[in-house]
């Protein structure tokens, strides 16, 4: 219960994915039951690069007993209430994280069997909230801006979603850190809605 829990991870197919995506939906699950839990900045491989030591012999942590403290369940949305907020007009942005080219309909990656993005959402790609030299996050001045530049911060609601709940949970993580206390995240994302045929998408490749 008194434990502090540090997340990293590495990235598994450089160029594809970035690490932190996975730090972060861990962080996004821990955090909101809870866990006092912080993201190594920047993961394994900065860890590396900046000199610091490594192991190959694992830990072993003494079991404990742990009660959520905060069931966070309000921290993940279902695709009934992604759709009730794009109805809605009580301050809800709806937010895909992923690429630029995946919003809008121009990558060959696909979630279903239509392309593009939720109709109502806009886009604010994960990788927008990293430096692409140190795979660290913006700084929290630099970070501020671009969520503001969409408004994010000062919204009374965001739901954040991508492919299948993990990149979601960067911006989602990012607007935490700056603040925002009304943030989740649509857990089945574009794997769930494109199951409904009858939910809306908008391809602006067509």
């Amino acid at each position: 219960q008194n434990s502090h829990v540090v997340v990293y991870a590495a990235t598994p197919r450089p160029g594809v994915d970035n690490g932190i995506m996975w730090s972060t939906r861990t962080w996004w699950t821990l955090h909101h039951m809870g866990v006092q839990c912080s993201i190594l900045n920047g993961g394994w491989e900065k860890w590396i690069s900046d000199g610091h030591a490594v192991s190959k012999t694992p830990s072993a942590y003494a079991k404990t007993h742990f009660q959520s403290a905060k069931p966070g369940l309000e921290a993940v949305v279902d695709k009934s209430q992604v759709a009730s907020a794009l109805r809605s007009t009580n301050g809800t942005i709806v937010v895909d994280a992923l690429s630029a080219d995946s919003f809008h309909g121009r990558d060959k990656a696909r979630y279903g069997n239509r392309k593009g993005h939720i109709s109502g959402a806009i886009n604010v790609p994960m990788s927008q909230m990293l430096d692409v030299e140190t795979g660290t996050f913006l700084s929290a001045d630099k970070m501020a801006a671009h969520l503001n530049k969409h408004g994010l911060l000062s919204a009374d609601h965001v739901i954040s979603y991508c492919g299948g709940g993990i990149a979601a949970t960067v911006d989602a993580f990012c607007l935490a850190l700056m603040g925002h206390d009304n943030v989740s995240v649509y857990d089945g994302s574009l794997l769930d809605w494109l199951q409904d045929d009858a939910l809306p998408m908008t391809d602006p490749s067509l």
